[in-house]
């Protein structure tokens, strides 16, 4: 899903933190989700629309060591884009 869908990473991810307890709330963010991904079921994602040829994989990564200094942990990101769009 997260690999398909980077749109709804955030949403899966702070929704996966209530499955054991979800109320209310966190089952109507869910059928948001659900309506969302019925609506744009029909989308896709156009690589290299408007671009001369541009089929080079680009790839970002930032880390930050222990910075937090209740927690010490690491904070990582990363981005693969191909052909001007976020792919992962």
């Amino acid at each position: 899903m997260l690999g398909t869908h980077p749109d709804l990473s955030y949403t899966i991810a702070t929704l996966s933190h209530h499955t054991a307890n979800p109320g209310p709330d966190h089952q109507c963010a869910l059928k948001h989700m659900f309506c969302y991904l019925q609506v744009t079921s029909d989308h896709q994602l156009i690589l290299g629309h408007g671009t001369s040829g541009n089929s080079t994989l680009l790839s970002y990564a930032d880390a930050n060591w222990a910075s937090n200094i209740n927690d010490r942990r690491l904070t990582l990101g990363y981005i693969f884009k191909l052909g001007g769009g976020a792919i992962s």
